[in-house]
């Protein structure tokens, strides 16, 4: 034995005497990496008994929730929608290590067509509105960029002749475009079991939704509010900012209700 590493035993072993235990940095840094995504994770973990067998990933970036909804849902198929050339490269990558996923290299919008998305030095707030003066205040790091021309489609063009199953969750985070998305996807739509988006409760960008207009059309199409999963506040003021909001399709609550519908064990 080295005379570090017989160092190194007495240290430890005069500790232990004590109740006393040294982790090395790298084990302590594990550990908060490991806590952190046990964090991300727990507000999804419901899905598990909701036997989800497709997701359609509408906003997907660089594939953030494709590799978080995979971990909790490993054997749904996964659709994710990303319009930005630079990010859908970065998706392909990401999809690669998920099986039965696909990318599609278009915005959805409720009409087909092309337009310029307005990129955004901060991939994620990239949009196809502008900005308003609130988003730069509590995001002074993103600033536009040069627009990108990015093909429009309809979620119910994308799918039409396809039948997708009704153990399907649709994930909407467009910036401020849900409610076109979701205008043009009804009868995708109608189908889902539950559809999450990412909904301001202030208006980040030029002439986007409220939840008022958002939650009026979804209750057209037979779904109710059921919950915030995770909701953001103001680092300035702690105002809540927007939330991950969850809306349960009527038929698949009144099944869940009954018992219908559920996994017995997680999957």
């Amino acid at each position: 034995m080295s005379v570090k590493s017989r160092l190194s035993s007495i240290v430890h072993s005069t500790l232990n005497r004590f109740g006393l235990e040294v982790r090395s940095l790298n084990n302590l840094r594990d550990l908060r990496e490991q806590e952190q995504a046990r964090a991300e994770l727990e507000p999804w973990q419901f899905l598990r008994h909701w036997n989800v067998r497709t997701v359609l990933d509408i906003g997907a970036n660089t594939g953030q929730f494709a590799t978080l909804i995979h971990k909790v849902l490993p054997d749904a198929s996964i659709h994710s929608f990303e319009p930005l050339s630079e990010c859908f490269q970065e998706l392909i990558v990401t999809l690669k290590d998920i099986p039965g996923s696909r990318a599609h290299h278009l915005a959805l919008s409720d009409e087909s067509g092309t337009a310029a998305m307005i990129r955004n030095s901060f991939s994620p707030s990239s949009s196809l509105l502008k900005m308003t003066d609130l988003h730069r205040q509590e995001w002074p790091e993103s600033s536009d960029l040069e627009p990108e021309i990015v093909e429009l489609k309809t979620l119910d063009e994308v799918f039409a002749g396809q039948p997708l199953n009704d153990e399907l969750l649709v994930k909407i985070d467009v910036q401020g475009f849900e409610l076109q998305v979701i205008c043009g996807g009804r009868k995708v739509i109608r189908q889902a079991r539950a559809v999450v988006a990412e909904v301001c409760f202030q208006s980040f960008y030029k002439q986007q939704a409220s939840f008022d207009k958002i939650f009026g059309v979804l209750r057209e199409l037979d779904f109710s509010y059921a919950g915030q999963i995770e909701q953001f506040c103001s680092k300035a003021t702690g105002d809540p900012m927007f939330a991950d909001i969850l809306f349960v399709n009527d038929s698949f609550a009144a099944d869940k209700a009954s018992g219908k519908a559920l996994s017995t064990t997680p999957r």
